[in-house]
């Protein structure tokens, strides 16, 4: 019974630091694309504010982003840029929730959160919104 017991113990005491090297040796690292931040924020009474910075973006040309506010694409600068909406601006989308969100670069599935503006701008909707935006869109009120 003795011998088992050592021979068990000797056995975990050599092969677990061996394993242990051995799946260091063959995990390499890892690096996902970092992903394009954006935020919404509300401005005066009537506007959004919609910052969108994909300057982090890996790729060999990330100069260019999509941004998507409801059906509606524009292609900008992938450096840090603001935009601002007022309410007839995102009128022309109609009254309630639009998304929001980027790619950097455009088609390559390198996406920013999927955020929620909620139109028009009253107490209600601009709580929403800045929920939504605070949160990156992770409870998708």
């Amino acid at each position: 019974m003795r011998a088992t017991t050592f021979r068990s113990t000797m056995t975990a005491v050599v092969v677990t630091p061996l394993v242990a090297m051995g799946m260091n040796m063959g995990a390499g690292t890892a690096s996902a694309a970092t992903p394009p931040t954006i935020s919404v924020q509300t401005v005066g009474t009537d506007t959004w504010s919609v910052s969108v910075d994909g300057t982090a973006t890996p790729f060999a040309d990330p100069t260019l982003c999509y941004v998507s506010i409801g059906i509606v694409t524009h292609g900008v600068a992938a450096a840090a840029f603001t935009t601002t909406l007022s309410n007839s601006d995102v009128a022309a989308l109609g009254t309630g929730t639009h998304q929001v969100s980027a790619e950097c670069p455009p088609n390559s599935g390198n996406k920013s959160a999927t955020l929620q503006l909620y139109s028009p701008r009253d107490p209600i909707n601009d709580m929403r919104t800045q929920f939504s935006s605070d949160s990156q869109g992770m409870y998708g009120s």
